[in-house]
């Protein structure tokens, strides 16, 4: 205990030393040359409007092209692990099942878009992170930390993650191959084809392993497709995408069964464009999302227990957007459906309904309001508000103070409402959680600094967990209480080459969050609402080596509330000859022993090895 205090002091220690290091720096600059400030022009859509990096008034993290590229993951959900207070808890490796959290919720209340369109699933929040794309095809990443409801609907309490695909600007073909430890094979094609006004992008990629330990392997397809083409002088777009997963699921849900196995399918479509009418633009969305799910308890003896499920999510959206005296403003709605059909869940249907509005108003560019909200009636549900305002004051280029406070919501979903087993009993009478959270913070951007510090505190109200009184009885789904989180973050990019040219460091990056919830000893057991992370710190550092090639590396260091601290370190090395490129990855050098859900170990340390050949501009 007296060596983990020790280290945690050192940590907190010397994240203090540099946080005050930096920031003096950057007063310094500002007080020697205004005209050395940095503006970040990368354009986000942390609410309805979009706005550029510089004028946020939100805390948010962009995982850009050029970051994706460089990091040491393998997939969407191994790019997420390195974020500012976000928390994946995973189940095996390279994305095959994990929960997500942020800024310490549980898996259920965080939101998930594709291009802006929600693909969350009603019958657990266990498969959210079932992403039919592949790490080649996202352009960028946008994390909002914090409420979101109010422009985004549901399920938004810890945050949104949009993820952003790839346009088609000119010809460009790849083919990839890895293998590794432990039977490791990941393969992958893709190719860009522009043809005249129209543009498609298409990408399979293939990955197996035999597993780290018994009941570890896994077999997974992606595959997705994007067509754009003019109509009229608008442009439609199109997507779909696939995702096929099979895997051994070895403790992943309950410990009596070691020898668990689970087969899942997501399913994606879409269709949107945008059609300007005098000073307005119009953004028509059609969308559906199946998925379908078979877990065995033993996956020798289907017989002994299968469950089956299968969920759709379709439904359109509507928007309005036009530029307005001193801003902007948004208005427009979406209507969807979401079906269930299981042989231990049956048979549900619910029908939803949104409505969202925001108005965005500037002044001489330096003080900026957003003022919005969102109705939703969901079922039998009453409709519901969640209203929300975003300030922001800019002191001067490059110097930004923002405040918000704002509602967010969540319904239970089918596995909440209607599960019955012998290990767990849903509840059909269970309320919608709610949380109301306050935000203040600051940004710097001062090249070659980039800074962002915030505190906020989130007010969760009929928080849904599975709880019981002791071990002999089965998990019951309850509104369980109100619970209140104070937090901390601070984000920390330093690009040391355009402050020393030839410095062969292209970048430094320190994130750490700070969590304390006020639960204290509760009377029962909670099975997931008090697992977050008390602390969590991230350090990746991107450098040049010798004959051109590139080292990334990524650490992190995480204390949970019920579990041990541990620390992953991860590796990238890579580097082009003509048109091939090859990589070296190595995840846990530390061979680091450690569990992030109930008693599903980890991997140890695991070499992977890979080359590409490339043509054109990818």
């Amino acid at each position: 205990m007296t060596d983990k205090i020790l280290r945690i002091t050192m940590i907190e220690s010397w994240i203090t030393i540099v946080f005050t290091l930096l920031s003096g720096f950057c007063m310094t600059i500002y007080a020697q040359d205004a005209a050395t400030v940095f503006l970040d022009e990368v354009v986000v859509t942390a609410g309805r409007t979009p706005v550029t990096f510089d004028q946020l008034n939100r805390s948010v993290e962009v995982i850009t092209r050029e970051d994706i590229s460089n990091s040491p993951a393998g997939s969407v959900l191994e790019l997420l692990q390195n974020a500012v207070s976000i928390d994946i808890q995973t189940r095996g490796v390279s994305g095959i099942q994990a929960d997500l959290s942020i800024r310490g919720t549980s898996f259920e209340q965080s939101l998930v878009m594709i291009d802006g369109i929600k693909i969350s699933d009603p019958q657990t929040g266990h498969h959210t992170l079932n992403i039919p794309l592949t790490k080649d095809d996202v352009e960028r990443i946008e994390i909002l930390r914090g409420q979101g409801s109010r422009a985004f609907g549901q399920n938004a309490m810890g945050g949104v993650i949009n993820i952003i695909t790839r346009g088609v600007e000119a010809m460009s073909a790849s083919i990839k191959t890895t293998g590794g430890d432990f039977g490791l094979f990941d393969g992958s094609v893709s190719l860009s084809l522009p043809m005249g006004n129209t543009f498609q992008r298409v990408s399979i990629s293939h990955s197996q392993s035999s597993g780290y330990k018994a009941d570890s392997d896994f077999n997974q397809w992606i595959g997705s497709y994007n067509l754009t083409f003019p109509i009229g002088n608008e442009k439609l777009r199109l997507k779909a995408a696939y995702q096929e997963k099979k895997f051994g699921a070895s403790n992943f849900y309950t410990d009596w069964y070691p020898n668990e196995w689970e087969h899942t399918r997501a399913t994606f479509f879409s269709a949107q464009t945008d059609i300007a009418i005098r000073k307005a633009i119009i953004s028509p969305t059609l969308f559906w999302r199946k998925h379908t799910d078979r877990f065995l308890l033993k996956r020798d003896d289907p017989a002994f227990y299968d469950n089956n499920h299968s969920t759709d999510n379709y439904g359109m959206e509507l928007q309005l957007a036009r530029d307005l005296k001193w801003g902007s403003g948004v208005i427009g709605g979406e209507i969807s459906q979401e079906k269930i059909h299981g042989n231990s869940l049956g048979d549900h249907r619910r029908d939803k309904a949104n409505i969202f509005a925001e108005r965005l108003l500037k002044y001489e560019n330096r003080f900026s309001i957003t003022i919005g909200g969102c109705g939703y009636k969901y079922g039998d549900l009453d409709w519901n508000f969640e209203p929300g305002v975003d300030l922001g004051f800019r002191v001067r280029p490059g110097l930004r103070f923002y405040g918000n406070v704002g509602g967010a919501f969540r319904v239970p979903t089918f596995t909440e409402l209607y599960t019955a087993s012998s290990a767990n009993k849903g509840n059909p009478d269970l309320e919608p959680e709610r949380a109301w959270t306050t935000e203040l913070g600051s940004t710097i951007h001062s090249d070659p600094f980039h800074i962002n510090m915030s505190v906020f505190r989130r007010q969760g109200e009929n928080l849904i967990d599975w709880v019981r009184n002791n071990p002999e009885n089965p998990w019951q789904a309850e509104n369980i209480t109100n619970l209140n989180t104070n937090g901390l973050e601070l984000d920390i990019r330093y690009y040391p080459q355009r402050h020393f040219a030839g410095l062969p460091v292209y970048l430094i990056q320190i994130g750490t969050t700070w969590l304390k919830s006020d639960a204290g000893a509760p009377s029962y057991q909670s099975k997931y609402a008090l697992n977050y992370l008390n602390r969590q710190l991230q350090i990746s550092i991107e450098h040049g080596l010798p004959f051109g090639f590139h080292q990334t590396w990524n650490l992190s260091n995480r204390d949970r509330k019920n579990g041990d601290e541990f620390t992953v370190l991860d590796t990238k090395i890579s580097g082009q000859i003509q048109t091939i490129d090859f990589l070296l990855t190595v995840s846990n050098i530390l061979n680091e022993e450690y569990y992030e859900i109930g008693l599903v170990e980890m991997p140890g340390r695991w070499f992977k090895m890979g080359v590409e050949y490339k043509i054109g501009d990818r």
